[in-house]
């Protein structure tokens, strides 16, 4: 633990540091908007470490790309789960496919 504190602290002084030592505590620090590639990535790398394909890492690895790409993300994961909504017949409401489904 006094390590990792190490460590973290020493990025802290770097520029672009500060992203990655909030990452290696564990902290959910986004950083500033140009910098969010770096925890969406190292996001994507836990799911993916997890060995599994599951609705969190598809999640993760969308908001990924979309930083990467460009691509407004957030309303393809939306899309997306509107449309499942509509085909599972939890809703008929078309609205669904730009709001996402309702969150309970």
């Amino acid at each position: 633990k006094i390590a990792r504190e190490g460590l973290a602290n020493i990025l802290g002084l770097v520029v672009g540091g500060r992203e990655l030592s909030a990452a290696a505590l564990g902290y959910d620090y986004q950083g500033p908007a140009g910098a969010r590639l770096i925890p969406s990535l190292y996001k994507s790398g836990e799911q993916l470490a997890q060995w599994e394909i599951d609705k969190p890492f598809l999640e993760a690895l969308n908001q990924t790309a979309g930083l990467a790409f460009g691509y407004p993300a957030t309303q393809v994961q939306r899309t997306v789960e509107g449309a499942a909504a509509i085909a599972e017949g939890d809703t008929f409401n078309p609205a669904v496919l730009l709001f996402g489904p309702r969150r309970d």
